[in-house]
């Protein structure tokens, strides 16, 4: 995947990178080796992420740019932009980019200024890759992650509230299913949700989806049973090689493939 580029800058954030731009592009395939999508430089990541939110990338640049000068020797050793610690630049990267879509004033922006007038830009790649990503960057099991999900959308990833609703883990509000703004941002908020309201992380295995079923869906066994289906199938054949067959075709008989449901 390319981005447009705007006119070339460099600022130098440590020895062997820039928050600038390099003439090749963005790497956004997963690799073999479980990585997730990579980038090339720090410009690619906010451009990426600005495209999640559906946000101007050259305004948030130009803001993430400012907040990085604040303190790099932070930024450059801890991680730490306005004021917070992370574990990567990425999850900083994206978390601020979050904070500066959810509250823009605090950031001297408006909503205007910094909404994008392209769309939704990242449609070509596999919600499996996103769910992968966002799980990666926010330090959650991604075969936990897309268990759940294949359990509320189908293995298809057919059901309404995803394709309409860009609502991939049967997410609920006061007025019902919880309708997002894109498939990314629907991913990411899901993800997002896994972390901050059902403890999973990265070393989350079949005892946190019996722990959180109780607050998720009621203590349902059957869902205990099939999203346990979907995790031992991502886990023994390999997250990639389980949804990777090229152009959505999910005919593939693949072990572990429980019986398709798709819960609306």
């Amino acid at each position: 995947m390319s981005f447009n580029k705007p006119v070339k800058k460099e600022i130098k954030i440590s020895t062997n990178e820039t928050l600038g731009l390099k003439e090749s592009p963005a790497v956004v395939n997963i690799k073999k080796n479980d990585n997730p999508l990579l980038f090339e430089t720090t410009y690619d990541m906010i451009v990426f992420y600005s495209k999640v939110f559906e946000l101007n990338s050259d305004i948030i640049y130009k803001k993430m740019e400012e907040l990085i000068i604040l303190d790099m020797n932070s930024w450059n050793s801890k991680n730490i932009i306005n004021g917070n610690e992370y574990s990567s630049k990425e999850e900083a990267i994206l978390k601020t980019i979050n904070d500066i879509y959810k509250s823009p004033s605090k950031y001297n922006l408006n909503n205007k200024e910094i909404t994008s007038t392209n769309g939704y830009e990242l449609g070509d790649l596999k919600p499996e890759e996103l769910v992968y990503k966002f799980s990666t960057v926010l330090n959650v099991n991604p075969e936990i992650a897309l268990a759940i999900a294949y359990c509320e959308c189908g293995y298809k990833l057919n059901s309404y509230n995803f394709v309409n609703k860009h609502n991939i883990g049967g997410i609920r509000g006061n007025g019902g299913f919880v309708r997002f703004k894109n498939e990314a941002y629907g991913i990411y908020r899901y993800v997002s949700m896994l972390k901050s309201g059902y403890g999973v992380n990265k070393d989350s295995g079949t005892d946190k989806i019996v722990s959180m079923s109780k607050k998720y869906c009621g203590g349902s066994q059957h869902w205990i049973n099939v999203v346990t289906d979907y995790y031992n199938g991502l886990k023994n054949n390999g997250f990639e090689s389980y949804y990777n067959k090229g152009k959505h075709d999910r005919s593939l008989n693949i072990p572990y493939l429980p019986k398709e449901i798709s819960i609306d």
